[in-house]
């Protein structure tokens, strides 16, 4: 009779030679035998993860990890078998059967790489980033491709936790290895315009549109950096050939508008508007956009429903609360126009003067009288004259 050790080479043999039905039988009668043999249990494990049972795969070959703790081989397909559940859990708990492998064998970059895909998929994209680059330090490989995806998956990941710092630093690796990779440089475009650097993303982008002429979702972007560089020719030139690339795109549309909009075109930017806003309605970025060039042609009520229909479609947007303070304020409507500038806290148009007191902030329903108050200019010098007039009526509720 066949010892377990003779049955055991024998069902891997099958295996391995594609027999996998007399494999499956022979894995389970030696685990009938010697249901706690961790060979066994790492075999079947296989077998089955590779046939599609694996959820089955994963207990059996979490018990061979769980009976042989130094086995990094048993640990690293642990962690194979749950990735292939799909599941955010599965690759948290992938992640920690590759920490188990690189515990025992820390310089595989295979193992790092492994590492970085699961935390990839368990959403932990700063943990990703540093796994791989141990990847990329362990690797003999520059130009590896497979590394260079998953930087970018890395970023993506950074990108959507705001981490722009972050996403940089991924999507320039990814560059630096895959420097034909088109997506990679739009990827970086869009990082470093999130972090203040305009110029590094229409280099980067513009990188990526020479590599690949028909990414219109680099064109798009560049048309808003280029009007923020006042490129205004450039920018229309790259607006075009978006629309051109990407007509069904509503971003193609809308981000011709403000465009259009600083070189006086304003019929024109209301027709693209339009267009934007036909193809995503639900888009208050595009109403909003409606909003200021319905005020530069005096139109003031429409500004204000349409400000009010950005407001219920975003009702958290304090760009689209402060456009519509805008349009009430221009139109009269003072009491509500003032509420709802106070949104202005909100957005990124105060930061070069929002200054922090640890004194509480007046909100005009507070008696003064007998206290201080300081005043500071918070906007242009024009408003700045504006209200300066109004510091004596508020002075004289001050005397105690």
């Amino acid at each position: 009779m066949a010892t377990v050790a003779e049955a055991l080479n024998l069902a891997l043999d099958h295996h391995l030679s594609g027999r996998l039905e007399e494999a499956r039988l022979l894995y389970g009668r030696i685990m009938e035998v010697d249901p706690d043999n961790p060979h066994a249990l790492h075999f079947a494990g296989l077998l089955a993860a590779q046939t599609g049972a694996v959820a089955d795969g994963v207990a059996m070959i979490g018990k061979a990890a769980a009976l042989l703790p130094l086995a990094a081989d048993i640990h690293g397909n642990l962690g194979k078998a749950l990735m292939a559940l799909g599941t955010t859990d599965g690759a948290a708990r992938a992640a920690a059967a590759f920490r188990c492998v690189l515990a025992l064998q820390p310089d595989g970059a295979g193992d790092w790489f492994a590492l970085g895909g699961a935390l990839i998929e368990a959403g932990d994209g700063p943990a990703a980033f540093r796994a791989l680059t141990r990847a990329l330090t362990a690797s003999a490989a520059t130009d590896s491709e497979p590394l260079a995806e998953a930087f970018e998956r890395a970023g993506l990941r950074l990108y959507a936790a705001a981490d722009w710092a972050g996403a940089t630093d991924a999507f320039r690796k990814a560059r630096t290895l895959a420097p034909q990779r088109a997506e990679a440089h739009r990827m970086l475009g869009a990082a470093l315009a999130q972090t203040g650097d305009p110029e590094g993303a229409v280099a980067a982008l513009t990188e990526a549109l020479r590599l690949d002429p028909t990414l219109a979702e680099a064109q798009i972007n560049l048309v808003h950096l280029l009007v923020t560089l006042g490129r205004f020719d450039e920018a229309e030139r790259a607006g075009r050939r978006a629309v051109a690339l990407d007509p069904g795109n509503a971003d193609a549309y809308g981000n011709m508008a403000p465009l259009l909009e600083q070189t006086l075109r304003v019929a024109e930017a209301l027709r693209q508007c339009a267009r934007a806003t036909r193809i995503a309605p639900q888009r208050a970025a595009f109403h909003r956009n409606r909003l200021s060039l319905l005020l530069h042609e005096g139109r003031r009520d429409e500004a204000v429903a349409v400000g009010r229909e950005a407001i219920r479609l975003a009702p958290a947007d304090a760009e689209a609360h402060l456009a519509l303070a805008v349009a009430l304020l221009a139109s009269g409507q003072l009491r509500e126009g003032w509420e709802e500038f106070e949104w202005r806290w909100e957005t990124r148009q105060l930061d070069p003067v929002h200054r922090s007191f640890p004194q509480p902030q007046w909100t005009g329903a507070e008696n003064v009288a007998g206290r201080t108050i300081l005043l500071y200019a918070e906007q242009g010098l024009g408003d700045t004259l504006q209200f300066v007039r109004y510091a004596p009526l508020l002075a004289a509720r001050g005397p105690g």
